[in-house]
């Protein structure tokens, strides 16, 4: 999944020595504005690594819409737990649900996430949640990654790479 952030443009720039071929997958919904952020840091990478990467922008808004429902329930949610990011952690759910079903039909058996310990602003970035995604993952036959996840930021140096 490839925001074109820093961390995942980070992650991109230190593994794809280890890989043929890498697939960026940049997903949109309703709310997203920073899409072209994975359009320029695509661009920049491509100079780098040439047809070794693909980036594909998918419209997941329905598929998040079936899952999570509509902003009035994310609403009544906020409001019922007191928890203000019940739209973004359904929101990165449905992301992972979608990659696996990417990942299926495309024969593709290992999904890297650029995510790190350092970036604890929501949910999906806390290790607890990390260990549920890999198990779903897992349970489907995909190998999945966090190779950065305790590396202190760009500058940081590479502590350990966390496979689960």
């Amino acid at each position: 999944m490839f925001s074109g952030g820093v961390d995942s443009t980070y992650a991109v720039l230190k593994i794809a020595k280890d890989f043929d071929k890498l697939i960026l997958l940049t997903y949109k919904t309703l709310g997203m504005i920073n899409v072209n952020f994975s359009k320029r840091s695509y661009r920049q990478l491509k100079k780098i690594f040439g047809k070794k990467i693909s980036n594909k922008i998918i419209d997941i808004g329905d598929f998040v819409y079936f899952l999570r429902g509509g902003i009035l329930k994310c609403v009544q949610d906020n409001l019922k737990y007191k928890f203000y990011y019940s739209w973004y952690l359904g929101c990165k759910l449905a992301m992972h649900l979608y990659t696996i079903s990417y990942c299926k039909k495309n024969n593709i058996n290992v999904v890297l996430d650029g995510s790190n310990a350092y970036d604890l602003h929501a949910l999906e970035q806390h290790q607890d949640v990390k260990e549920a995604f890999h198990k779903i993952y897992q349970e489907n036959g995909i190998n999945f990654r966090i190779p950065f996840y305790h590396e202190k930021g760009i500058i940081g140096r590479y502590d350990k790479k966390v496979y689960y």
